[in-house]
C-alpha cells in the first residue's frame, strides 16, 4: 500500500484543486437532489457502522463540496500504483457524494488524513492485492478505447461483448 502522505500530488496543486467541477459539472447530467436523511436510502446498519468506525471523515466530508471532493479522490483511480485501493477510494467517492453538504474545498493535508484513516477498519479489511488488470482495451466501430476495469472481474470482456452487439444493431436514418 502506498502511505497517505505519498497521495494527491497531482490531485491537487498548492493552491487548491487541479479539476474545477464547475468545469466538470458543466458536462454531466444534472444531479438527482439528496435526501435530507441519506440513511433513508442504505443499508442503515451497515452504513451506521461506518458512521461510528470514521467520525472525523464524516464530519469533514459533511462540510465539503461533494462534486469537487469527489472528482479528487476519483482521480487517484488513475494511478495503477493504487489499484489495491480501489475499494477505498470508490467508497471515499462515494462518500463524499452521498455526504457533501457544503462548500469547503478540502485541503491536501485533509484528503491525506481521510486517505489514511481509512487504511484502517472496515473498509480496509475488503482490500486485497491487485489480481486483475488495471485497464482493458475495448474496441469498436467507432475506435479502441481504454477502461478501467475497478472492482469489476472481466468488465473489459463483458463491456466488449455489448459494444459488439450496440454496433450490430441496424442504423437508424434520420431526415
Amino acid at each position: 500500500m502506498i502511505p497517505a502522505k505519498c497521495l494527491f500530488s497531482c490531485v491537487h496543486s498548492r493552491k487548491g484543486s487541479v479539476v474545477s467541477s464547475n468545469l466538470v459539472a458543466e458536462f454531466m447530467f444534472p444531479l438527482s437532489p439528496m435526501p435530507e436523511k441519506l440513511e433513508e436510502n442504505q443499508n442503515t446498519g451497515a452504513f451506521e457502522d461506518l458512521r461510528k468506525q470514521y467520525k472525523r471523515t464524516f464530519s469533514v466530508l459533511e462540510s465539503s463540496d461533494p462534486l469537487a471532493t469527489a472528482l479528487s479522490f476519483a482521480a487517484l483511480l488513475l494511478n495503477e500504483n493504487l489499484q489495491s485501493s480501489t475499494y477505498r477510494i470508490e467508497t471515499l467517492v462515494n462518500l463524499a457524494l452521498a455526504l457533501g453538504r457544503g462548500k469547503n474545498r478540502l485541503k491536501q493535508r485533509d484528503f491525506r488524513k481521510i486517505y489514511g484513516d481509512m487504511e484502517k477498519g472496515i473498509v480496509a479489511s475488503q482490500e486485497d492485492p491487485a489480481e486483475d488488470v488495471f485497464v482493458s482495451n475495448i474496441s469498436t466501430m467507432r475506435g479502441n478505447f481504454l477502461v478501467l476495469e475497478g472492482l469489476s472481474e472481466g468488465a473489459g470482456y463483458f463491456l466488449q461483448v455489448f459494444m459488439q452487439m450496440v454496433d450490430s444493431l441496424p442504423r437508424v436514418r434520420t431526415h
